[in-house]
């Protein structure tokens, strides 16, 4: 295996470094141990569908790369990689994308429809437009009875959305 250094015009510390990476690459080969080490940077499809939900959705909520980062308390790099699919997120990063991000919901982020398009949530929403307020105040009562499974948390939480 013979290396020739590419027709562009290389520095020799970069044309070293190429033909160390190339070698090392072999012998983990020809050592039978699968992948080197300096291959396992590739992209993970996983993270590149991720990464581009997650840009979309930034770019959908006009926010740069630099104030995202800020709200998640990474670096601007960070968000670059994750974005291109070069790095995975966190479930700390995860959990903070969620929660203090109201208009990014984890199904936009996975790919899978907004729960808006399901038709049984679009029959909901037609139904309560024909509904009581009273009957509507009832079920979203029960409805974060079954959350907290405890009547005081249920009925604080449902006076915090009857406030908003």
């Amino acid at each position: 295996m013979t290396f020739v250094p590419s027709k562009q015009k290389h520095s020799r510390k970069e044309w070293r470094r190429e033909n160390s990476r190339n070698i090392m690459r072999f012998w983990h080969k020809e050592a039978g141990l699968g992948r080197s080490p300096d291959e396992h940077r590739d992209k993970d499809p996983y993270y590149e569908e991720i990464g581009e939900n997650l840009r979309i959705a930034r770019e959908g909520i006009h926010h740069t790369q630099e104030e995202f980062a800020s709200l998640l308390g990474i670096s601007q790099q960070e968000i670059s990689n994750i974005e291109r699919g070069k790095a995975g997120m966190t479930v700390r990063q995860l959990y903070i994308l969620l929660r203090y991000s109201p208009s990014i919901d984890a199904n936009t982020l996975f790919g899978r429809p907004a729960l808006s398009d399901d038709p049984l949530i679009k029959a909901c929403l037609q139904a309560k437009a024909k509904l009581k307020p009273e009957i509507i105040r009832f079920i979203t009562y029960l409805l974060f009875l079954l959350i907290y499974k405890d009547d005081e948390k249920a009925r604080k939480s449902l006076g915090e959305y009857e406030k908003e």
